[in-house]
């Protein structure tokens, strides 16, 4: 499952990232490594993806959300 598929309210574990060197350095420069717990505060189907990680909220597009693994 990705992160663009996690539902509101969900806790997610990220597990891989898939993408391209540039993406993926993007990614871990957001502090989104395997092994980080993200909890999904808005996720809809044509917009980003807005979390909570660490007490931060962030937003990663859609396109960034479609890369990330999560269990």
């Amino acid at each position: 499952m990705y992160l663009s598929d996690v539902k509101n309210g969900a806790i997610a574990t990220v597990k891989h990232i898939d993408s391209g060197c540039e993406m993926y350095r993007r990614i871990l420069e957001l502090g989104i490594f395997p092994g980080t717990r993200l909890k999904i505060l808005q996720n809809v189907p044509e917009g980003p993806v807005i979390f909570e990680k660490n007490g931060s909220k962030m937003i990663l597009g859609r396109g960034m959300a479609q890369k990330i693994r999560v269990e």
